[in-house]
């Protein structure tokens, strides 16, 4: 096997039907990468055919996700193509996007075993029906270009869950595909498309929504977004248009007011995402409004003193496995350990408001928070950091 100095490991999918295991898109080089978890080491290194490089970086791989049937759809910026990998057969069949340097980004399923995905510079989105696609072509793709005003919606970046219904279920959600469209710096959109009527409906956000990046679907049907330009993240209910949003704790990995939340997705209650310059993972539980953040350890100073962890994905325990692009690692927050807190915290009051009219209030308001030991040897003093966002952007300052 390979040893591989600089791999910039991207892309990352686990393998729940076969004891969770892990694979690893090596964008520099074009090798996929088998770890196992048991034996904790990788175990083969599978090169993919005809694979270029652009500039300082590999061909980025932001999407990879199995299918039911057990085969890798891996997504392939340079190339401008998506990849089927016959895990059974060992064989790659490459799918060909027909718009020219569309940059294709993530990718969904729906319950007809179709394949969806975004293309971030094509201001598209794209099918592949698996039974009609032929190697090296076009053959079985279809594309819909999402139509916006003058500059908005720049850049299409997440496609979010397809929740297309096999069963003539009349629920408002089926037949659907949710996906973001950005505007950079800022700005953004959020998109549903009816599969059956082949139409794009567009939701304006908020003005200081930032960018929004990573999109997940709750069990309520909401949809949870990242503002990847602040520290943000939010709640975006369909039914009502409501925009709910919440703040992460003060980076910890340079002189900067953000973390970045860039990817994100939900399972078992929470939302999970990890925070690009944060350098941390984290879960928000909304049933409770709670966020734990969990710092990775990996720092580099030449990136700012962050792994530049930029993808992930949970395995049937609940463990979160995420690659460290810039440091030639995989990571791994063991689920067994995510509740091994030192401390739990609560506070006298939900939520505060105040008056913009009179922002001192008629009255003094205050919120207690109660810190609670979960280690009966916790020895080292609590270190208290408040942050607030008080500006439209998002910015925090602590207290």
């Amino acid at each position: 096997m390979p040893v591989i100095a600089c791999s910039q490991p991207v892309g990352l999918a686990v393998d729940d039907n076969n004891n969770d295991k892990i694979w690893i898109a090596a964008t520099w080089v074009g090798y996929l990468v088998f770890f196992d978890p048991d034996l904790k080491r990788f175990i083969d290194f599978i090169e993919i055919p005809n694979w270029r490089t652009k500039g300082i970086s590999g061909s980025m791989v932001w999407g990879m996700e199995f299918d039911k049937k057990g085969n890798l759809w891996i997504k392939d910026q340079v190339n401008n193509a998506i990849w089927r990998y016959f895990t059974a057969e060992k064989r790659f069949e490459m799918c060909k996007v027909p718009t020219k340097s569309s940059y294709p980004g993530q990718v969904s399923f729906d319950s007809q075993g179709r394949v969806w995905f975004s293309e971030i510079f094509g201001k598209k989105i794209g099918v592949i029906n698996p039974d009609e696609a032929v190697d090296n072509t076009t053959r079985g793709i279809t594309e819909y270009e999402l139509e916006l005003g003058e500059g908005e919606g720049e850049d299409i970046e997440s496609i979010g869950p397809t929740t297309v219904s096999s069963n003539g279920s009349s629920s408002n959600d089926n037949n659907t595909v949710w996906f973001t469209a950005v505007n950079f710096p800022e700005g953004g959109q959020i998109v549903r498309f009816d599969m059956n009527k082949e139409k794009f409906e567009i939701f304006e956000l908020p003005i200081g929504s930032g960018v929004p990046i990573g999109i997940a679907k709750d069990d309520k049907g909401r949809l949870w977004i990242n503002n990847h330009a602040t520290n943000l993240f939010f709640m975006f209910d369909p039914l009502t248009e409501k925009v709910v949003q919440y703040s992460t704790s003060l980076p910890t990995s340079r002189n900067s007011t953000t973390t970045l939340p860039y990817w994100n997705t939900f399972r078992d209650g929470k939302v999970w995402f990890n925070e690009h310059e944060g350098n941390a993972m984290a879960h928000f539980d909304i049933a409770n409004s709670t966020l734990v953040e969990y710092q990775i350890p990996t720092r580099s100073e030449i990136w700012g003193n962050v792994s530049n962890a930029l993808k992930f994905a949970l395995d049937s325990k609940g463990s979160a496995w995420f690659t460290e692009w810039t440091e030639n690692k995989i990571g791994v927050l063991d689920s067994k350990k995510l509740n091994n807190l030192p401390i739990w915290l609560s506070v006298s009051k939900d939520n505060i408001v105040l008056d913009r009219k009179n922002p001192a209030g008629e009255e003094q308001q205050s919120l207690q928070i109660f810190v609670h030991p979960n280690r009966s040897n916790l020895k080292e003093p609590v270190k208290m950091t408040v942050a607030g966002s008080m500006s439209s952007l998002g910015r925090d300052y602590g207290i």
